[in-house]
């Protein structure tokens, strides 16, 4: 029997009054971030989505403000590398998301809030 190593594509993680559900592809091939904050949601797709590679993970930024907006706010969420064993499993996650906040008002500055998250990873097949 060969024994099969998968990454995880899909997230849903909550934490501190806030919601994330993150897949790295979608039936449309296209990736997909749902960020709910208190009673705030906003649901991103595709280009919308920035991804960076790092050494423990992947970086997924998306921006939850308008360009006319005094501030604009961004949401950074580190996604761990998750190894199932089959497409049934379910990996349980511990990660976390900084929102920046872009002030535009008087002088030019930034204010972190950082988000720790618990839930699960698993593997979407399209």
């Amino acid at each position: 029997m060969v024994n099969v190593s998968l990454q995880a594509n899909q997230f849903s993680l909550i934490g501190d009054d806030t919601t994330i559900s993150y897949s790295s592809t979608s039936i449309s091939g296209r990736p997909l971030l749902n960020y709910k904050q208190g009673k705030s949601e906003r649901h991103f797709i595709g280009d919308e989505i920035r991804t960076q590679e790092v050494e423990f993970g992947k970086l997924v930024t998306v921006t939850t403000g308008s360009p006319g907006d005094e501030s604009n706010t961004t949401v950074t969420l580190l996604v761990p590398t998750v190894t199932l064993t089959s497409t049934t499993d379910k990996a349980p996650v511990d990660t976390l998301a900084v929102v920046t906040d872009f002030s535009r008002k008087g002088p030019a500055h930034q204010h972190y809030k950082t988000v720790y998250l618990k839930g699960t990873a698993d593997l979407e097949v399209s």
